[in-house]
């Protein structure tokens, strides 16, 4: 809730630097309904508060690309936490994560405080989830559909697993086990009915 919200920093135990991802897990289960989000009316859903303090010493301005799975969630971010009227950024179902996952990229003020609101679909969508966040100096992360390669603010969109790499046409990983001839340059099914042979 806006009085006790958690702090994204306290709660990781990830060591921060820039263009890395810092990420949070937590379970809505039991959490309250304090907020009908921007972007989704429905109401009597579980919801959680984090509290973002950006320090002054992270630059004039900071790119932030925030990413939550875990459900069919939404996520919302804003400036004064019990004020609908002070949303900066609201997401339901983004590509990346996908599977119903939420993402933002926002440019945010340094030295101020935001709130990420970690809500579901309906009261049904709750349970554990991950917010992740990535932070840029200076710059707004370009990630929008993209789910690897540059993000043009000397980080990544997501790396790839390995045996995979970066398709740099769709920004999609693809596995490096294929044939140099295959159509699609994809290993199984083509998605046009294609197969490609394994080596």
């Amino acid at each position: 809730s806006c009085g006790a919200p958690y702090d994204f920093f306290n709660s990781s135990a990830a060591t921060f630097a820039f263009n890395q991802f810092i990420t949070v897990t937590g379970d809505t289960t039991n959490d309250f309904s304090s907020f009908v989000l921007q972007c989704n009316p429905a109401e009597s859903v579980p919801n959680r508060v984090y509290q973002l303090n950006l320090p002054t010493n992270f630059g004039s301005s900071i790119g932030v690309d925030i990413r939550l799975t875990g459900f069919d969630s939404v996520l919302e971010v804003r400036k004064t936490c019990g004020s609908p009227d002070s949303v900066v950024g609201c997401s339901d179902d983004a590509s990346p994560p996908g599977n119903f996952g939420s993402s933002l990229r926002l440019l945010l003020n340094a030295s101020e405080s935001y709130y990420l609101i970690v809500s579901g679909y309906s009261s049904l969508n709750t349970g554990p989830f991950e917010l992740s966040v990535l932070f840029s100096q200076n710059c707004l992360p370009q990630c929008d559909g993209v789910f690897c390669g540059d993000n043009f603010c000397g980080g990544n969109c997501g790396d790839c697993a390995s045996g995979e790499s970066c398709d740099e046409t769709t920004y999609r990983c693809k596995s490096t086990n294929c044939q140099s001839n295959c159509t699609l340059n994809q290993c199984g099914d083509g998605g046009s009915g294609v197969d490609c042979p394994k080596v």
